[in-house]
């Protein structure tokens, strides 16, 4: 048995490219972004933090006599757009209103805030780590994937 196809931390780290779908969720409309995944450092870190506040707050309620859980006062929207920004890494032919969307921050959260059919897209993507394994061939031995691709296009330092 090839144990190296349960490899999820090499292609999180290097990002997968997801086709977007139109509204059918079944055609592509020719925009493709790349994502880091669920085992990359990044999503650690992502983790690590949300770990951090969540303690943080667990602490401070405990020290006002609260024993419950705090409620949450950031919306789930929005931490739900920054981790999708966070994990964006790239994309290809990106247009606004028939101008041409380069690929940054500012932009992934404005596309992310508009677009929630997007959003839901990329973050359920990531959320499976199988999206992230290399394809097998029959015979069981890992076969050359897509994934790490050279691109041209605009990516973020991570």
């Amino acid at each position: 048995m090839n144990l190296a196809r349960f490899d999820t931390r090499t292609i999180s780290e290097e990002g997968q490219w997801v086709d977007i779908l139109d509204w059918d969720w079944e055609t592509k409309i020719g925009f493709r972004i790349k994502i880091l995944g669920p085992d990359s450092s990044v999503a650690a870190k992502i983790a690590d933090d949300e770990e951090k506040q969540f303690q943080a707050k667990m602490a401070s309620a405990y020290a006002r006599g609260k024993k419950d859980v705090p409620e949450d006062e950031e919306l789930s929207v929005d931490k739900a757009i920054a981790k999708a920004v966070k994990i964006t890494i790239a994309w290809e032919a990106g247009e606004w209103e028939g101008k041409e969307l380069p690929f940054n921050d500012e932009n992934a959260k404005m596309l992310y805030t508009q677009c929630p059919h997007i959003r839901t897209q990329i973050l359920s993507q990531y959320a499976a780590r199988v999206n992230f394994t290399k394809a097998e061939s029959s015979n069981s031995e890992p076969s050359s994937d897509n994934a790490s691709r050279s691109t041209t296009r605009a990516k973020r330092a991570h």
